[in-house]
């Protein structure tokens, strides 16, 4: 678990480990508040690497601070959340759902942090799941255009 890679990077049974969450992840910022580490990003050429190998990823600037020890921003990657439903959902059901979502004024309240980045500008980064004709619609209202 990423708590127990926690554990075993402190008592120097692992040199070091990569977890993907919902920054700041949880378990790097139990490391770093007892221990000094070198958290470190990606290089341009890494992260290119990176959505090339996964094109369902996206580059992220992780802001300085948001660990102890980290002065400088660094790049990652990071995936989006998504809503999957089957093809016969109903569109008028696939359209309210978007359009909830998208216009919540609370969802981090609701869901927590990965809520708020949760925003329809971020539909046009996906280039790998087709979108449900209701969610186009949705988006569209938004004012976001979506193969």
């Amino acid at each position: 678990t990423p708590a127990d890679q926690g554990r075993q990077l402190i008592a120097g049974a692992i040199d070091a480990f990569w977890q993907g969450a919902v920054v700041p992840i949880p378990s790097l910022v139990a490391v770093t508040n007892v221990e000094m580490c070198t958290v470190f990003g990606l290089d341009n050429r890494e992260a290119a690497a990176m959505r090339k190998r996964f094109p369902y990823m996206t580059e992220v600037i992780v802001a300085a601070d948001t660990y102890r020890g980290q002065a400088l921003p660094l790049t990652s990657v990071a995936a989006w959340n998504m809503v999957i439903a089957h093809k016969d959902l109903p569109e008028p059901v696939a359209y309210a759902v978007t359009k909830a979502v998208l216009t919540s004024k609370d969802l981090v309240q609701l869901v927590g942090a990965p809520g708020g980045s949760t925003k329809a500008r971020n539909a046009e980064v996906n280039k790998v799941v087709p979108y449900h004709p209701g969610a186009v619609r949705a988006l569209a209202e938004l004012g976001v255009t979506v193969e």
